[in-house]
């Protein structure tokens, strides 16, 4: 899903989507894979923050953050059913928010 924000008489813009390599944007990201926050901005390389469910996220280890022009990325690697959640990409006064779902893997007994 993208979300846009913007504020009225402005040209500011974030958009924030979510997607694992494998599944459409409407699917949850699976345990285990990676997945992808995506936010673009209209400025280019806006210093932004990442939160998740309205805390600061710190980008190490499974959390790597990128870069490029206007588009900022968050990757989050090896999927954990506990990095299910409400992901937020903050610029300056601009927020944008994205549910990120994980769906388990089923193991037969």
């Amino acid at each position: 899903k993208t979300f846009v924000t913007s504020l009225p008489s402005s040209t500011r813009r974030l958009c924030l989507s979510a997607r694992s390599p494998s599944t459409t944007l409407r699917s949850p990201c699976k345990e285990g894979q990676s997945c992808t926050l995506t936010c673009q901005l209209s400025v280019p390389n806006g210093k932004t923050e990442w939160l998740k469910n309205g805390k600061q996220i710190d980008v190490k280890g499974r959390f790597t953050s990128e870069v490029k022009h206007k588009i900022q990325k968050l990757v989050i690697e090896e999927l954990k059913p506990e990095d299910q959640g409400r992901y937020s990409c903050r610029y300056q006064n601009l927020e944008s928010t994205a549910e990120l779902w994980v769906e388990g893997l089923y193991t037969e007994t």
